[in-house]
């Protein structure tokens, strides 16, 4: 799940992020999305979250190293993962 302020949306793979989730964002293509989650295996148990905006993110894993997310790439998703959106924070925490 990822925690946005006092939000918190579970992700699944096919869950689309658009702007009216994470305003501090510009979607790249005119659906409004903004991010996208997909499965990296065929069980579904490593999901990734792939950057549909136009412009770069943080994310800083639970050992504290940072990552920069370019637009097209995407973040593997893993507990205490801490991702900047911008002027907005996330978060991805257990259910």
């Amino acid at each position: 799940m990822l925690k946005l302020g006092s939000r918190v949306i579970p992700l699944t793979a096919g869950t689309q992020l658009f702007t009216s989730d994470i305003p501090s964002l510009t979607a790249a293509a005119s659906n409004g999305a903004v991010a996208v989650v997909n499965s990296r295996s065929p069980n579904e148990l490593s999901l990734g979250l792939t950057n549909l905006g136009d412009r770069s993110w943080w994310a800083t894993d639970s050992q504290g190293d940072m990552k920069m997310v370019e637009p097209e790439s995407t973040l593997t998703l893993a507990l205490g993962t801490k991702i900047e959106f911008g002027e907005i924070q996330g978060e991805i925490v257990g259910s």
